[in-house]
């Protein structure tokens, strides 16, 4: 009895997949890197590429389902509240990074921030889900709520730095152009 928020949408096999173990890890291995940004299978016509494909997303999709009911798990039995916050970031993570489900990852994130408004971590989350999305006018303010936040001068010119970023991709050079000569105030020349 899968939830709604792991189902998959890879296509039911009717038929097994054998032989194919080495390359099944190998893509599942290269699309949970870090650094991989794109997977390109090539081969004649026939040669299995699709069904490779269906097989990793199937395996990434049974991973990834079973992370989501071990955290929904947890935040069903924990009522800690540093503990809960840790697990609804990690499920928005997951949900936002590899379910590409940004409503889920967004309504995690909002969890975090109903208990904790001042939650650093949930804010940069969400100004990335919001990003991702396309929606700068949204991000704009949650970004700015973290230079408001900020503890201390390198999270400041750090949350400043995506302020001008944002700023930039609105058209707004000269917003930018102030959030970056405050960010480099604080900072020095030689910051990063």
């Amino acid at each position: 009895d899968e939830s709604s928020s792991t189902r998959s949408r890879v296509p039911p096999q009717l038929t097994r997949f054998f032989g194919r173990e080495e390359e099944i890890a190998r893509l599942s291995e290269l699309l949970t890197s870090d650094i991989t940004r794109l997977v390109t299978l090539t081969g004649p016509g026939g040669s299995g590429k699709t069904r490779l494909a269906v097989a990793v997303a199937g395996r990434l999709q049974e991973q990834w389902g079973d992370a989501v009911a071990t955290f929904e798990q947890l935040l069903a039995l924990s009522s800690d509240d540093i503990l809960r916050a840790e697990a609804h970031l990690r499920l928005a993570a997951i949900f936002h990074e590899h379910l590409n489900k940004a409503e889920r990852a967004t309504k995690c994130v909002e969890a975090v921030l109903r208990t904790n408004p001042k939650h650093a971590g949930a804010l940069l989350r969400l100004a990335d889900i919001q990003l991702r999305a396309g929606n700068e006018a949204e991000a704009a303010p949650t970004t700015q709520r973290l230079v408001d936040l900020a503890v201390n001068p390198r999270e400041k010119g750090a949350a400043l730095v995506r302020v001008a970023r944002i700023q930039v991709s609105r058209g707004e050079s000269a917003a930018a152009d102030a959030a970056l000569s405050e960010a480099l105030s604080l900072e020095g020349p030689g910051g990063d």
